[in-house]
């Protein structure tokens, strides 16, 4: 059997070694790099730090998922109670309340 044949075909260490080389060669380059790319932003233009953005509105609090409002939205889908226009105008108030809040 040929030595490419690799360890579960009987070929041996050979092959397995050349990979494990092989993928820490390649995490090794990957590393370097990203580190050689990162320092040259960071001397053109710099990376910001949390302090800068300190005073920017919103920061303290997540708002892209609101669950309140899709937990409230979910139950009233759920409640089958009322009419159709009920319902969307239920919509309306916690959608309203949700941008105004």
């Amino acid at each position: 059997m040929a030595s490419d044949a690799g360890v579960f075909y009987g070929g041996g260490g050979s092959l397995l070694w050349k990979q494990i080389v092989a993928v820490l060669a390649v995490g090794a380059f990957s590393f370097v790099l990203t580190w050689i790319i990162a320092k040259a932003v960071d001397v053109v233009v710099g990376f910001t730090d949390k302090e800068a953005y300190a005073d920017v509105p919103g920061q303290e609090e997540e708002r892209a998922y609101d669950f309140r409002t899709a937990e409230r939205l979910d139950a009233l889908a759920g409640a089958g109670r009322g009419t159709d226009r009920e319902t969307l105008d239920e919509i309306r108030r916690l959608l309203r309340e949700h941008r105004e809040g």
